[in-house]
């Protein structure tokens, strides 16, 4: 069987919680010290921009093993949520998690595959029941890696209602450096990402992002640079975690280790930054 590139391994990542918890972003490290915590409030931060409440009717992709699902329910009582993730490990974990909320569990629709495929397809394009057309999008640091992200714009406002909401975490590039040093850094960093399974399509600034959003339709847009509290965040978080883990010995950590290195490189030399946005139809 074919090793999936996003699976549940972030679950080591989850100790502070004792492992009762499976969280899988960069989390949100303004006011925060453990994992979990700041998984969540970045979570939250997303929703927050999406102003999601008790009468949304929610399209969540890329919702991972789970956990922010629970937060849409548990914290903001959303009306309906239909989830969409490319991982067959997570969606498994997410739906047992779905599960054990009954009577919960009935407002809540979990597809496995790819976002921008099925939202093409018009599998994606109303809410449970059927009947309604989603009053929020939501994609929580995740959409870095769509194919491309450009097209799940365009569908994620074509399935959104009139004044409905789009919110997202999502990393953007600063413009290329006019130095021939600048301009290698910039290259690797390119191939890097590449490497990471983001394609190189997604290569944006965040200026390149507004206009994409504008040229699309959506009015309204938000874009708040947040790149110190998650990505220096979380890098100065994993190896201090690391050393205080008791996880055992042949835990795999070569992926979060190259991933702590290249962002802390990249954010060192001012190549990517990290951004909250958000825009209504």
């Amino acid at each position: 069987m074919t090793e999936e590139f996003f699976d549940a391994r972030d679950l080591q990542l989850n100790g502070e919680s004792d492992f009762t918890t499976h969280w899988g972003n960069f989390g949100y490290w303004q006011s925060v010290s453990t994992y979990p915590a700041a998984c969540e409030a970045l979570a939250r931060l997303v929703a927050d921009a999406a102003r999601l409440d008790a009468q949304s009717h929610l399209l969540d992709c890329g919702f991972g093993c789970g956990e922010q699902l629970l937060t849409w329910i548990n914290h903001y009582q959303v009306a309906a949520i239909v989830g969409v993730n490319i991982s067959m490990s997570q969606t498994v974990i997410a739906r047992r998690k779905m599960s054990a909320l009954s009577p919960c569990a009935a407002k809540v629709t979990l597809h496995q595959g790819d976002a921008v495929a099925l939202l093409a397809d018009q599998a994606l394009t109303t809410s449970v029941g059927g009947t309604s057309p989603f009053s929020h999008v939501i994609a929580l640091d995740c959409a870095y890696h769509f194919q491309v992200r450009a097209d799940f714009l365009q569908h994620a406002y074509d399935v959104l209602a009139s004044n409905g909401r789009l919110a997202l975490s999502d990393i953007t590039f600063c413009k290329p450096p006019v130095s021939l040093i600048g301009k290698v850094r910039f290259h690797f960093a390119v191939m890097c990402m590449s490497a990471a399974n983001i394609p190189a399509a997604n290569v944006m600034s965040v200026e390149e992002y507004g206009a994409l959003l504008a040229h699309i339709g959506f009015k309204d847009i938000e874009i708040r640079d947040v790149t110190k509290p998650v990505i220096a965040g979380f890098c100065a978080w994993l190896p201090g975690y690391r050393q205080r883990s008791r996880l055992s010995s042949n835990t795999q950590w070569t992926k979060y280790t190259v991933t702590t290195l290249f962002l802390r490189w990249a954010y060192r030399y001012g190549i990517i930054e990290y951004q909250l946005i958000s825009a209504s139809k």
